[in-house]
C-alpha cells in the first residue's frame, strides 16, 4: 500500500504499517506515529513577547489570565511568562507515549540536549536512544562501544551489553558523560563519539554523575559507597569522599556553590565540601533508603525521596526540614523541580503515580496522576522551558505530559468514574488517612451551618474539594474519591 510519507513523496513504509486481516484479504493500516504533529513552543513564545509590551511590570494585576474555554488556547504563554502562579507549570495533560522498536528497552537515565531539541536516554542494553523534542518520538538508537563487551576472536560480535546507569550534560557545553553498571565512565561529544574512557572508575555501578557550577569538576557516586571528584578531561580522581556506610544511590551538585548532596542506602543524606573533601552535615531524616535528591534552582532547598514513601524538603539556611510530604502509596523513585517555578516539585512513585507538590503551601498534594504508568516511574525530566515533562517507567515506556488546555475535561469535572479503583494499587490514599491530612495550621476553616452554607456549598465552592474533602460544599470534585484516574486537588 502506497501513501504519502513524511519525506514528501509516495512510497512503501513497511515499518510504519500494521497488517490487518479481514474477509476481503490482508491490508495495511498506517501507524498512528506516522501522522504525528510537532509540539513546539514557538506560538507561546510569540504570544509572551507580544503581551510583554503591554505589561509594564510583573505585578499580579498586570498579568493576563486565561478563561476556561478552548478559545483561550491562542493566549497561552510559556511558564516564565507568569512566574507568580506556579500552578500554571503543572503538566497533567497526557500528550504521547512511545517505546523503542522492534524490542522494548528499559531506560535508566536521561537528559535534555543543550539546544533542548533532543531527549537522550540511557538504556539497559548500553545504547543511547534519541527522542525528538518536538515530534515526541524516538529518532534512532545509537550503540555505544564503550558500554559493550566483545569477544576476543576479533569478529566484532557483542558478548554482553552493559547497562548505562547514569548520565549528565555539561552546563555550558555539549559534552555528555555516561556511566555504566561495571563502573566505567565515558566522555562523548555532541555527535556521541567518545572523547575519553575511564575504565574501573568505580568498583560498582555508577549511580550518579553531575558537573560543578562552572564545569571544572565532575562528581560521581557508585554502589561501592564512594564519591569521586574528577578534573574534567582527566582519568584520575582528584579526591575521594568516603563516609556512607552503604551504596550511594543519588548525587547532585549545588547550582551556585561548592556543595554536594548525596543520598545512600544507609538512610542518610550528606552534604559535602568538595574543596576540603569533608562532610559538612549528615541528615537522618528518612527511615529507609534515599532514592533521589535534587537541589532547587534557588540554591536554598534540597528535596529528597525515599523508600519510606515520603518526600522531604530541607532549608539550607536553617539546616532543618521545611516540608514533609506523604502522598505516595509506595516508595518514591524519582523527583524533579520545575525549571521555572521554584516552588513546584514533581515526584514519581513505585506504583506508577505522578504527584505534584507546592512548597510553602500545604502538606497535601496539589495534583495527582494516579495511573500515569503501570510500573515504577524510574526517571522524570523537565524540558528546560518548563512546558513539557517526560517520565519513563519500568515497563519500557516513555510518556510526555503538557499543561492542561483551557476548558479541558479534567478542569471541568467530566471524568468518568472507574469500576475498580484498587486496580494495580493505584490511586491516592483516602482522605481519612492520617498520613496525608494537613497539619492543624493548614486545615481549611470549618464550613458554616444553615441555609447560607448550603447555598455557598452548591455555588462557588462546588467542585473545589481537595484531598481532605470538598470545602464548604460536601465533597466537591475529588473530595473523598479513590478512583484509578487522574485527580487534581486544591491546597
Amino acid at each position: 500500500m502506497a501513501f504519502y510519507n513524511r519525506h514528501g513523496g509516495f512510497g512503501d513504509q513497511d515499518d510504519d504499517d500494521r497488517p490487518q486481516q479481514s474477509a476481503a484479504g490482508t491490508f495495511k493500516i498506517p501507524d498512528k506515529d506516522f501522522y504525528r504533529k510537532n509540539f513546539s513552543t514557538f506560538g507561546t513564545v510569540c504570544t509572551y513577547l507580544q503581551q510583554r509590551i503591554f505589561n509594564q511590570s510583573k505585578r499580579h494585576k498586570d498579568l493576563r489570565f486565561l478563561q476556561p474555554h478552548f478559545s483561550s488556547l491562542s493566549s497561552i504563554v510559556t511558564p516564565y511568562g507568569n512566574p507568580l502562579n506556579a500552578a500554571e507549570g503543572i503538566c497533567s495533560h497526557f500528550l504521547r507515549r512511545g517505546f523503542t522498536k522492534p524490542n522494548k528497552i528499559l531506560f535508566n537515565c536521561a537528559t535534555w540536549s543543550a539546544d533542548s531539541r533532543w531527549l537522550v536516554l540511557g538504556t539497559q542494553t548500553g545504547d543511547l536512544a534519541l527522542w525528538e523534542g518536538e515530534a515526541l518520538k524516538v529518532y534512532k538508537v545509537i550503540p555505544i562501544p564503550a558500554h559493550k563487551e566483545f569477544f576476543d576472536d576479533g569478529s566484532g560480535r557483542i558478548k554482553e551489553s552493559i547497562p548505562i546507569t547514569a548520565m549528565t550534560l555539561k552546563r555550558f557545553g555539549n559534552d555528555l558523560v555516561t556511566g555504566d553498571q561495571r563502573g566505567l565512565i565515558q566522555y562523548c561529544d555532541e555527535t556521541f563519539k567518545y572523547i575519553l574512557v575511564i575504565k574501573d572508575a568505580h568498583a560498582g555501578a555508577v549511580r550518579g554523575l553531575d558537573f560543578s557550577p562552572l564545569d571544572s569538576k565532575l562528581a560521581s557516586c557508585s554502589d561501592d559507597g564512594k564519591i569521586h571528584l574528577w578534573p574534567v578531561g582527566r582519568d584520575q580522581p582528584e579526591r575521594v569522599l568516603s563516609g556512607h556506610q552503604n551504596d550511594v544511590k543519588c548525587l547532585h551538585w549545588h547550582p551556585h556553590r561548592s556543595l554536594l548532596a548525596t543520598g545512600s542506602r544507609d538512610c542518610t543524606l550528606k552534604l559535602w565540601d568538595p574543596r576540603q573533601a569533608a562532610c559538612v552535615s549528615s541528615v537522618l531524616g528518612h527511615k529507609k533508603q534515599v532514592n533521589c535528591c535534587e537541589w532547587n534552582n534557588n540554591g536554598l532547598w534540597l528535596a529528597s525521596g525515599s523508600m519510606d514513601g515520603s518526600v522531604k524538603i530541607y532549608d539550607l539556611r536553617v539546616m532543618r526540614e521545611m516540608e514533609v510530604w506523604r502522598g505516595h502509596n509506595s516508595e518514591v523513585c524519582s523527583l524533579a523541580w520545575h525549571p521555572v517555578h521554584e516552588s513546584l516539585l514533581l515526584s514519581g512513585g513505585y506504583n506508577g503515580s505522578l504527584v505534584y507538590w507546592l512548597a510553602n503551601s500545604s502538606q497535601a498534594p496539589h495534583s495527582v496522576i494516579a495511573d500515569a504508568h503501570r510500573q515504577s516511574v524510574d526517571l522524570i525530566r523537565w524540558h528546560p522551558s518548563g512546558h513539557l515533562v517526560a517520565s519513563a517507567s519500568h515497563d519500557c515506556i516513555v510518556k510526555f505530559w503538557s499543561r492542561e488546555p483551557p476548558g479541558s475535561a479534567l478542569s471541568a469535572g467530566q471524568e468518568a468514574p472507574l469500576e475498580n479503583p484498587a486496580l494495580f494499587g493505584f490511586g491516592p490514599l483516602p482522605a481519612s488517612d492520617p498520613t496525608i491530612i494537613p497539619s492543624r495550621s493548614n486545615m481549611p476553616p470549618p464550613a458554616a451551618t444553615g441555609a447560607g452554607a448550603d447555598a455557598s456549598g452548591g455555588g462557588r465552592h462546588q467542585g473545589e474539594g481537595g484531598w481532605q474533602g470538598g470545602r464548604g460544599g460536601g465533597g466537591g470534585r475529588g473530595g473523598d474519591r479513590t478512583g484509578n484516574q487522574r485527580k487534581r486537588g486544591r491546597d
